[in-house]
């Protein structure tokens, strides 16, 4: 098979996980429903890709790249980081890899909490982790907190539609949300435990 070929089949393949992923879940779909959209033996999937996962995260890549979403918001000042981390990762659910990271959240919260945890955990904040200060334990309490705000940001818009979040446009939840972002990213954070009040 010719480069340029082989190219237009794994584009193929692509496009048809891309598809299926956002209409069910990863759960809902297998290599050979893949195959079958595709119009490619299964054998081809298991060749450019190797497992599900492994398709279900170059889905991901696609056009949705953390490596450039963490870069470009920390090339503006630090006390922008919030919200142009907020206006990036709305962008991010936006754009062309919207449908399959809708699609990580859905199957994520269903069923596959390692899906989302492995796409939020390792392929952002981890990457986030090491613009930040402070020990290590810190900086990785400030990436989890940024990571709790945006998964439940990302259930309220775009899998329940919670009204108004749902139809709020992006740069109001940008103002709405980026100080709080802010706060987590470079704001002082509690060092011990608060007393709840409970003990004496």
């Amino acid at each position: 098979m010719s480069p340029a070929k082989s190219e237009r089949t794994r584009a193929r393949i692509l496009d048809a996980a891309a598809s299926l992923f956002a209409a069910k879940s990863f759960d809902g779909v297998s290599m050979r429903a893949i195959a079958r959209e595709a119009g490619v033996d299964p054998a081809l999937i298991h060749h450019y890709f190797g497992s599900k996962d492994d398709l279900f995260d170059e889905v991901l890549s696609r056009g949705a790249s953390p490596d450039s979403l963490i870069e470009r918001v920390t090339s503006f000042p630090r006390h922008e980081w919030g919200e142009e981390l907020v206006r990036a990762a709305l962008g991010l659910m936006e754009s062309p890899a919207g449908p399959a990271l809708r699609a990580v959240m859905r199957s994520g919260i269903a069923s596959h909490p390692d899906l989302l945890r492995r796409f939020v955990g390792d392929r952002i904040l981890r990457l986030l982790v090491g613009h930040l200060d402070g020990p290590p334990e810190q900086r990785a309490k400030r990436a989890v907190l940024v990571g709790s705000q945006f998964v439940g940001i990302f259930v309220a818009k775009y899998l329940v539609r919670m009204e108004p979040m749902a139809s709020m446009p992006r740069e109001e939840v940008v103002q709405l949300v980026g100080p709080t972002i802010q706060r987590y990213l470079t704001g002082e954070l509690p060092s011990a435990a608060v007393d709840d009040g409970g003990a004496q």
